[in-house]
Order: structure tokens, then sequence, then C-alpha cells
């Protein structure tokens, strides 16, 4: 679920796009000068932080990213420095499906919601729902899913950034499109569960078995 460095990391380029269009609005009263600029910058192909193979060729299934070329990069940053935004996030790779990894990170609505269920069938989907994200993560850590517990969160199990990847990606071979920080915003099957509960009402999907 990621590490302090990157928690670090998070805040500093947060702290950075904030105070950017804090300044920005100064500038528009005429209370500061010049120009100030945060650009959200993707994986650079010959920069300095680097990923390995398979995590980038999952990168690249995911949200159609590729590491940014040099040139490219250079060439935005001048495009960047000529717009009049305070905040520009530069990427590269196939166009479509990064957006709609973008735009498009929310599940769809069913027709049937829970609220239209009975007492017991939400019981039945509470149950249901969290033993498939148990056979899920099994799948993925290879331990027995009678020994995941639904209220431990998942990081302690020891999942990855790579295997946060790998478990989306299976759930929206069956759900479509889904948030790519689903497991950083729901830390455990049971929050997962509710999460799920309270968007999606076809609970039959729960009855699709998971392949180890």
């Amino acid at each position: 679920m990621g590490n302090m460095g990157q928690s670090d990391y998070s805040c500093a380029n947060a702290f950075m796009d904030a105070y950017a269009g804090y300044r920005k609005a100064l500038t528009d009263k005429n209370e500061r000068h010049g120009k100030t600029l945060s650009v959200n910058w993707p994986l650079w192909k010959d920069g300095g932080m680097q990923i390995d193979e398979a995590l980038e060729k999952m990168m690249q299934q995911t949200t159609g990213m590729v590491p940014m070329d040099t040139e490219a990069g250079i060439r935005a940053f001048y495009q960047c420095m000529d717009s009049d935004q305070h905040q520009v996030m530069v990427m590269e790779g196939r166009i479509p499906q990064m957006r709609l990894s973008l735009y498009m990170s929310e599940p769809i609505s069913q027709p049937e919601t829970l609220k239209d269920l009975k007492p017991d069938d939400a019981q039945l989907f509470e149950e249901k729902a969290q033993q498939y994200f148990k056979n899920l993560l099994s799948s993925v850590i290879g331990l027995p899913s009678h020994r995941i517990q639904a209220d431990v969160p998942m990081e302690e199990y020891g999942i990855d950034s790579i295997m946060v990847m790998e478990l989306t990606r299976e759930l929206e071979k069956v759900f479509g499109s889904l948030s790519k920080t689903l497991f950083f915003e729901y830390r455990s099957i049971t929050e997962l569960a509710t999460h799920f509960k309270s968007h999606w009402g076809n609970f039959q999907r729960f009855w699709v078995p998971v392949v180890s």
C-alpha cells in the first residue's frame, strides 16, 4: 500500500500544486508577479526513477501510459510554460485508454440497487462479497482464503503496488472500469465489500469464481 517515502513525496506534490494555485490567485489580483507552474510529470524513460519491466507492462495495460521520452517531455514543458495554467498534468501513451482511465474511474450504475433487495439478500451479498474478495486476495498473495480476515488491513498481508494493480485488473474483468486507487481508499475486505454494496446492486457478480 505504498511506503513512507511515497507518502512524503505525495504530500509534497500536493502542497506544490496547492501553492501554485494560491500564488496564481495572488498574481491575478496583482499582489504577486511572474508565473508559477506545477507540472505533474509521469515516469520518464531516461529519468533517475525507474520501475521494473513487470510493473511498466502492467502500467501500460491498466492505464495506457508509457514512460515519457525525453524529447516529448521537453516539448511538453515549453507547451506548459506557454499556457495560462498554474497546474498541468503530462502523460504519454495511448490517448483513448488514458482518457478512459482518468475519466471513467467509477463503476457505471446498475439497474438493480441494493436498496431494492430484501434484508436476507443484503446479508447474503455481504457474505458473498467478502468471500469473493478473500478468494481474489488469496489468488494474488498465495495465502489460503480461510486465513484471511475481513477486518484486517490488506497491507498486513504484504500486498504491494504491483499486487494492487493486479487485483484491480482482475476486478475490472468482472465489474468493468474501476478507480485505480480502489485498494488505497478501502483498506480492508470489509471496507471493500461495503463500498461495492453501495455501488453495485447486481450481487450475482460475486458468484463468479476467482481463478487462482
